[in-house]
């Protein structure tokens, strides 16, 4: 089975088999996962690939292999998040190698799938499910074990069951941190910034009984006087801001690494993903340092630049272009005999610039055309005018923006002078539903009358003047 991802001018097809023939594995089985992305559309698209690949698999490699290179990849757990950028016609390669370890299983059937996600473009791959078959030589001594047990031992059995109603009645704690995993190690150190108000959940395994509360405002939380049994306790992360660090990492201790898991539960008619604990035995002693490690979410941070790139001023004494070097403010200045006649063609620049650490898309630009500026068509063949008098752009739309990279797009407009409406023109522009851009970005032209002709007129007829009037003077003398 194939499913198909379109958009507009593209067409991403995800498909997924095994070396698996039938569904069922058992403890020890090794597992791989082919997955075949192909873009058969005409636009470059910058995708993720996502794949939270099932408890009780193991994840031993993943292997990514694109037209251009071939490459183990790093994986977290049994999270694979990779950012690739897939050309028109390009096919590319994902061999996840696994082995079956029924010890972290959670449930008796497990399946696989890969998301696919960019700008405007969401999909999922067909669907491996399997079923885990056990031991029945383990399940079967298991078994005898217990029947020995109670053929033999009814006396040991009845003093077991009084510990046990005397385990019952004691209670107990449960504490750990929820932070921040800042170098992404695994480990919690005394530097790293804890995470204040997260929900948290605590839920026995057999009674269904819940607790919740959030943790306090240096992270930490505890839950008191809870009864000895199984129990799993569940953090209600923000994904938008966090994805969840490497599992109870090798070579870091207990009271210092992370106890949780990722895992999608159904609350509602909504999937939503958390992080979990395997089962908590609480039998005989408080449980401390269960802790939640959480790593901030790489992110897109575009900014964008509005600057003045040239302007040129037409009239009945020809064309005079004049040169920026992408200011935020030129000057012009018109002869005022030809003011009337002139017409001033402004060039901006507007510079899309990724600040951020994972490629972006802007899907779209709007500049709000100044009172007095004329939009052409013609010669902005990128852009279009909207009903409220708006100029927008979607010409980056399907053009990814990588870290550090900046896309420039040029915007052309004219004004048609008078005396009247000289003075400075004010341009603004922004990036369409970017909250950290939501100010935007201007850059200010100011057209004036040119005056230092004027004023050596003034001069000229000042000196004309005097010469006249000193000639008067001495004719004045002689003839008197």
């Amino acid at each position: 089975m194939q499913r198909k991802i379109k958009q507009s001018r593209i067409e991403i097809n995800a498909y997924q088999t095994t070396n698996i023939s039938d569904n069922k594995i058992k403890n020890g089985d090794e597992v791989k996962f082919f997955i075949t992305i192909e873009n058969k559309g005409v636009i470059e698209k910058d995708i993720t690939i996502e794949d939270e690949i099932p408890y009780g698999l193991i994840v031993n490699s993943i292997k990514l292999k694109t037209n251009e290179e071939e490459k183990q990849l790093n994986h977290e757990m049994n999270l694979l998040l990779e950012h690739v950028i897939i050309k028109p016609n390009e096919i590319i390669e994902l061999e996840i190698n696994t082995a079956v370890d029924t010890n972290t299983m959670i449930k008796d059937k497990i399946e696989n799938y890969v998301k696919i996600k960019g700008v405007n473009i969401y999909g999922e791959s067909n669907k491996v499910s399997f079923i885990i078959e056990l031991d029945k030589t383990t399940d079967e001594d298991n078994t005898n074990t217990d029947d020995n047990n109670n053929g033999n031992n009814n006396g040991d059995n009845n003093n077991n069951d009084n510990n046990q109603g005397t385990q019952e009645n004691n209670k107990y704690n449960i504490s750990g941190t929820a932070w921040i995993d800042e170098n992404a190690n695994g480990e919690r150190e005394s530097s790293e910034t804890k995470i204040p108000n997260m929900p948290i959940m605590l839920i026995n395994e057999n009674t269904k009984e819940e607790f919740s509360k959030t943790t306090s405002e240096d992270g930490n939380y505890t839950f008191e006087n809870i009864k000895a049994g199984k129990y799993i306790i569940i953090f209600q992360y923000d994904t938008s801001k966090y994805k969840v660090t490497t599992y109870q990492k090798e070579g870091v201790t207990e009271e210092n690494n992370s106890d949780v898991i990722n895992e999608t539960i159904d609350i509602g008619n909504k999937k939503i993903k958390i992080a979990k604990t395997k089962t908590l035995e609480l039998n005989s002693n408080n449980l401390e340092n269960i802790d939640a490690g959480f790593i901030e979410n790489k992110k897109t941070d575009l900014k964008l630049d509005k600057t003045i790139n040239k302007v040129t001023v037409r009239n009945n004494k020809g064309t005079e272009v004049r040169a920026y070097n992408q200011t935020k403010l030129a000057k012009v200045e018109i002869d005022g005999k030809q003011i009337r006649n002139s017409e001033v063609t402004i060039e901006y620049n507007i510079a899309i610039t990724n600040n951020g650490e994972v490629a972006g898309y802007v899907n779209e630009i709007i500049d709000y055309l100044p009172e007095g500026l004329f939009f052409n068509k013609e010669i902005n063949k990128a852009w279009y005018q909207n009903s409220d008098g708006t100029l927008s752009t979607k010409v980056l739309a399907n053009q990814s923006i990588a870290p550090n990279e900046t896309k420039n797009i040029t915007l052309i407009l004219t004004k048609k002078m008078t005396e009247e409406n000289t003075g400075t023109v004010t341009n603004k522009a922004k990036i369409k539903d970017v909250e950290i851009n939501s100010n935007g970005s201007q850059a200010d032209i100011i057209i004036s009358i040119k005056t230092g002709r004027i004023v050596l007129y003034i001069l000229l007829s000042i000196i004309i003047t005097a010469i006249i009037a000193i000639g008067i003077y001495f004719i004045k003398r002689k003839v008197l």
